[in-house]
């Protein structure tokens, strides 16, 4: 059996009240929810979800550099400063 380990880890206290309800409400305690996070994290490689809360992140976002980054690399010329991004896609 491999040897256990403790580490500390600081958090806000209502986002750790939040998170113990929540994994207590699937059968889960927190350390096992972090234990889950951590060995799919080394399984798949990666974080195993895409991180949110930031529009960058958003799919309408990403689908726009890419259909931007798409047409520089066709040589097209791409003027837009972040005001007028905003206008644009800030609805």
């Amino acid at each position: 059996m491999p040897t256990k380990t403790s580490f500390n880890v600081r958090i806000d206290e209502e986002l750790k009240t939040q998170a113990s309800m929540f994994f207590n409400s699937m059968g889960l305690t927190l350390t096992s929810a972090i234990n889950l996070f951590i060995r799919q994290t080394l399984l798949q490689g990666e974080l195993p979800f895409k991180p949110i809360g930031d529009q960058f992140y958003t799919k309408k976002y990403q689908k726009e550099l890419d259909n931007t980054y798409d047409e520089m690399k066709k040589g097209k010329k791409v003027e837009m400063n972040f005001e007028e991004w905003e206008q644009k896609y800030d609805k």
